[in-house]
């Protein structure tokens, strides 16, 4: 019975009990080892007589190529993540540019800033902390945490997103925009943005009114 880690007073109660029937010779079937093993975690040597353990939850996806669902307790959405800005406050300082355009719209669909972002986030979500599984990024969505930004490589009339080229000739200039982006998981990026809504703080920031009749 070393091997037994008791986990809570009924399973140490249960040891108790079966020590005093193997002292009298006697071993009750309801106290037996396996009875014990499934009160809590147990030893290797009393699972292969029978034990069962408790498992921990899963945090990955038991289907191949499908994002694990996030934990309550990793499900919370950092307000870090909150945007600092809004589109539309921005558009007449960049004068509804090209060149940021680019950056605050068809910087999501660049395969290259996803793998860029998804090796500087240890590929996990940034908002859930868990690992993204797709090879291709397709159940990801690029988020901003600022549209204060436009795109440099080629000058403010850049005819052609070309993000790939950017992150190997001007690294400094790609990390201008990384540093504002994050990739997280399609589902993590519409709930932050539930979470942002439903922020006083941050909707103070914003300029928007408290919500009414909403929780």
């Amino acid at each position: 019975m070393r091997g037994c880690r008791p986990s809570g007073a009924h399973c140490r109660r249960a040891l108790d009990a079966c020590v005093l029937d193997r002292s009298r010779g006697t071993q009750g079937p309801a106290l037996g080892l396996g009875h014990i093993a499934a009160q809590g975690p147990c030893s290797r040597r009393q699972r292969r007589q029978g034990g069962t353990a408790r498992l921990p939850p899963k945090t990955q996806s038991s289907v191949p190529g499908e994002p694990a669902a996030p934990t309550q307790r990793d499900s919370v959405t950092p307000s870090s993540l909150y945007r600092r800005n809004k589109k539309r406050d921005l558009r007449e300082k960049y004068q509804n540019s090209a060149a940021w355009r680019q950056f605050t719209d068809k910087i999501c669909q660049s395969i290259a800033i996803k793998r860029a972002l998804h090796e500087n986030q240890a590929g996990r979500c940034a908002s859930c902390n868990i690992d993204i599984v797709s090879r291709s990024l397709d159940d990801c969505t690029v988020h901003h945490v600022s549209y204060d930004h436009r795109c440099t490589f080629g000058g403010n009339a850049t005819p052609n997103l070309n993000c790939g080229t950017c992150l190997s000739a001007q690294p400094r200039k790609a990390e201008a925009c990384l540093t504002l982006l994050a990739l997280v998981h399609t589902a993590c990026h519409d709930a932050l943005h539930q979470a942002e809504q439903r922020d006083p703080a941050w909707r103070r920031s914003m300029g928007l009114g408290p919500l009414v009749g909403r929780r």
